[in-house]
């Protein structure tokens, strides 16, 4: 009888703490980040900030054209005088914008990189785009902040998604451009 009382319990026990119930499931981790797919060219160049902002070097290069994506290579037309100081810019392709955000990435430790574009212009042909804005990007590890304008040529593939094919820098007076944040950081 003990023995029966004692089998009796310990299957009450085990089947009062649901141990062969399945257990609700945990939630999804999330990253927090912010990358839809640019179905516009807001949406791109929001991207374009939150790389930035965020520091994943991925998001960054989704943002960049290349012959996978377009069949058309991403080029960068550094500001004038820049390639003179930084001949590292004559060649620049999507790999050397990798390896500068990489830079900048590892420079920036917990801080995040402030990029701003202002004063929107735009023309939009069908399926590619010209976007000019006046920028500001800083580093928390410098002490300067790079200024200019910049001109972006974006064209959409084949599932509607923008990229930026082209990227003209432009220095404004006698201020750091973002040809040189790129020449200091490759």
């Amino acid at each position: 009888m003990l023995r029966i009382l004692i089998i009796s319990l310990a299957f009450l026990a085990i089947s009062g703490c649901e141990l062969f119930e399945p257990r609700d499931p945990e939630p999804p981790t999330s990253s927090g980040l912010n990358f839809p797919p640019a179905n516009s060219p807001d949406i791109l160049f929001q991207n374009f900030i939150n790389a930035h902002r965020e520091k994943v070097l991925e998001y960054y290069l989704a943002c960049l054209a290349d012959e996978i994506t377009l069949s058309e290579s991403y080029v960068f037309v550094p500001s004038s005088g820049a390639v003179n100081k930084y001949p590292s810019l004559s060649d620049w392709d999507k790999n050397s914008e990798r390896i500068f955000f990489n830079n900048i990435i590892s420079q920036s430790g917990d801080s995040q990189i402030l990029l701003s574009l202002d004063n929107e212009q735009s023309n939009t042909f069908g399926d590619s785009a010209s976007y000019s804005y006046d920028y500001s990007i800083s580093l928390p590890s410098s002490q300067e902040t790079f200024e200019g304008s910049a001109r972006f040529v974006i064209r959409t593939d084949s599932r509607n998604v923008w990229f930026i094919t082209r990227w003209e820098d432009y220095q404004v007076e006698d201020k750091l451009s973002w040809s040189d944040l790129k020449g200091l950081n490759y």
